[in-house]
C-alpha cells in the first residue's frame, strides 16, 4: 500500500510512473484537483483500490479516464455534484465499489447509476431527491441494497419519502404483512415487516419458514 496524502499536486509524468507501480492500494487524499492528462496516466495503473477523497470537481475529461481503469474501489467522497456529462462517463467505470458524497442527484445521473453494476455509497449526504431521480434510480436489483443501507438511515427515509410509498408505520419504517411494502411502476418489489426487509415467502407464505432458515439468519431483527 502506498500513501500520498501530503501530496497537493501531481503531473502527468508522476501519474504515469505510478502508473507502473505494482501495489495494491493507493491514497492520496491531500489532491483537491487532478487534470486530464495526469488521470488519464494514472488509469492505467493495476491496483485494487484508489483514495481520492479530497478532489472537490469531476471533469468530464477526468471522469472518462478513471471509467478506463480497472480497480474495484474507487473512493471520492467530496465530490458533491456530477454533471450529467461526467456521471454518463463515470458509471462505464467496471469496478465494484464506489464513494461519492453527492449532495445533488439529477434525474439524468440517477439513470446512469441506476444502469452501473456496481454499489454507490455515501448518498446519504443528499439534501433532496425529487420522484423523478428516485424513479430513476431504483431498479429491480439495486433496489434492497439502497433501502438496506444500515449506515445511512436519513437516506433511506429519503428515498421511501421521494417514492411516495405509503406501505409505512407509523415511524415512517416499511411494512406489509400482506404483500409487498413496494410496487413500483418499474416492477421493482420489495417486502418488509416493521422496517426490516424480508424474502417475499416470508410475507406471503410464511409456512415455508424453517427453524435452520431462522437460526442462519445474521439480522437479529
Amino acid at each position: 500500500n502506498l500513501s500520498m496524502d501530503s501530496l497537493t499536486s501531481i503531473s502527468s509524468e508522476a501519474s504515469e510512473a505510478l502508473s507502473n507501480w505494482r501495489g495494491n492500494t493507493l491514497s492520496m487524499d491531500g489532491l483537491t484537483s487532478i487534470s486530464g492528462e495526469a488521470s488519464e496516466a494514472l488509469s492505467g495503473w493495476r491496483g485494487n483500490t484508489l483514495s481520492l477523497d479530497r478532489l472537490t470537481s469531476l471533469p468530464v475529461e477526468v471522469a472518462h479516464a478513471f471509467s478506463k481503469w480497472t480497480g474495484d474501489l474507487l473512493s471520492l467522497s467530496s465530490i458533491t455534484f456530477l454533471s450529467d456529462e461526467s456521471a454518463q462517463e463515470l458509471f462505464k467505470w467496471t469496478g465494484t465499489t464506489l464513494f461519492l458524497g453527492l449532495q445533488y442527484l439529477p434525474t439524468r445521473s440517477a439513470q446512469c447509476i441506476s444502469k452501473w453494476g456496481g454499489e454507490l455509497h455515501g448518498l446519504y449526504r443528499l439534501k433532496g431527491l425529487s420522484k423523478e431521480a428516485a424513479n430513476a434510480l431504483v431498479n429491480k436489483k439495486n433496489i434492497e441494497f439502497l433501502l438496506s443501507y444500515r449506515h445511512n438511515h436519513q437516506f433511506r427515509q429519503l428515498l421511501i419519502n421521494s417514492l411516495e410509498i405509503h406501505n409505512k408505520e407509523e415511524n415512517e419504517e416499511l411494512h406489509s404483512d400482506d404483500g409487498p411494502a413496494i410496487v413500483l411502476p418499474n416492477g421493482c418489489k420489495v417486502y418488509a415487516i416493521h422496517g426490516v426487509l424480508v424474502p417475499r415467502y416470508v410475507v406471503e407464505n410464511p409456512q415455508q419458514i424453517t427453524i435452520d432458515q431462522i437460526d442462519n439468519n445474521h439480522n437479529t431483527e
